[in-house]
């Protein structure tokens, strides 16, 4: 094994021992019985607000899947719908021109993460946007901001150096990765 895999056979370790935790964590007996904030009744305006109207609003505008979809989008309008290699590169786990991860030990870690907004195409960000919409804002809304972004963090991570480790090549993008997670964790019922 060359050593650059060994790091990204480390990261692709620690990402999943952080989305185990959270798994874990979420269904356990240490599960809380709810978002805190969406329990309590508060004081807005000059009338009280319960917390099924906070819910809602939760539900209608996720400030974090809304600014996930928005740079998504950005980034893929910027690129060209990914065609734009060029000005992608910098948005890749890796240089496609080097081997292994070489930037990231040299203290590029954006490069972890940053794929997930990369889009090859209006139909893989179209489909990709549309299960981030859905179930990004049920989580969101269910366990609140914080961890969300926890989530995406760790689901991204994970699926970009398992897509790396898998196939060798830095040139792979997509929303799919969290997305899939997602999915799998509402499914288990940990949300």
């Amino acid at each position: 094994m060359k050593p650059e895999d060994s790091v990204a056979l480390g990261l692709f370790a620690l990402a999943m021992g952080v989305v185990i935790f959270f798994s874990v964590r979420s269904s356990s007996k240490f599960k809380r019985r709810g978002n805190p904030r969406l329990l309590e009744t508060r004081e807005v305006g000059t009338g009280a607000e319960d917390s099924s109207s906070h819910f809602s609003r939760l539900i209608l505008y996720p400030p974090l899947t809304i600014a996930l979809i928005v740079i998504s989008v950005a980034i893929s309008l910027m690129s060209n719908m990914g065609s734009s290699v060029t000005d992608l590169k910098a948005l890749f786990i890796a240089d496609p021109e080097s081997h292994g991860l070489l930037e990231i030990g040299a203290g590029e870690v954006w490069r972890l993460i940053t794929p997930i907004f990369v889009h090859f195409g209006p139909i893989h960000l179209l489909f990709n946007m549309m299960w981030l919409w859905d179930l990004g804002k049920l989580i969101e809304a269910k366990k609140g901001h914080w961890f969300t972004a926890g989530f995406v963090l760790a689901a991204g991570i994970s699926s970009n150096l398992a897509q790396y480790l898998v196939t060798g090549s830095p040139l792979f993008g997509g929303m799919s990765g969290v997305v899939y997670g997602s999915g799998l964790y509402l499914d288990t019922g940990a949300a």
